[in-house]
């Protein structure tokens, strides 16, 4: 009478429609039942954490088996979470660690911008120098570089 609809296979990708995130999410949150997953295929999933929070996760395997957080949903949309699955996937094909490079692109970022608190503190003092007394500028810089710059000086802003 009806035709059947095609079945997918286990290792098919994009089996998710935003209407049945939107249920699984909301159906979680209702009954409280949370460490479940919602798989969609090609690795990535939506998991909700034992606090409640839907996470898209992918599973990957390079030596053992790890996974990687894209993001929350519905902040990431399903359609965000596939395509960063497909970088993902792009990177593992190359033998390489997607969380490892992300990690590598972080850190460039922030060497790259090169703004410590100790520069921004020294901007921010030349600014206030005019406005204090010499003997308050003068304590002022002191302080900070006594009890501040040795523990935070050279970390980056961002």
């Amino acid at each position: 009478m009806f035709p059947e609809s095609p079945k997918k296979s286990r290792h098919s990708r994009n089996n998710l429609t935003d209407l049945q995130l939107r249920n699984f999410v909301a159906n979680a949150r209702k009954t409280g039942v949370f460490g479940k997953k919602l798989f969609d295929g090609g690795g990535l999933f939506l998991k909700i954490s034992p606090v409640g929070t839907a996470l898209w996760m992918l599973k990957y395997e390079l030596g053992t088996e790890k996974t990687i957080s894209f993001g929350k949903y519905p902040a990431l949309s399903l359609e965000e979470a596939r395509r960063k699955r497909e970088q993902a996937r792009a990177l593992i094909d190359e033998g390489q660690d997607p969380v490892q490079a992300r990690r590598v692109k972080r850190r460039t970022h922030i060497a790259a911008d090169n703004a410590t608190f100790g520069l921004a503190f020294d901007g921010w003092l030349a600014q206030r120098q005019k406005e204090w007394s010499g003997v308050h500028f003068k304590n002022s810089r002191r302080a900070f570089e006594r009890d501040v710059l040795p523990a935070i000086g050279k970390l980056p802003v961002a």
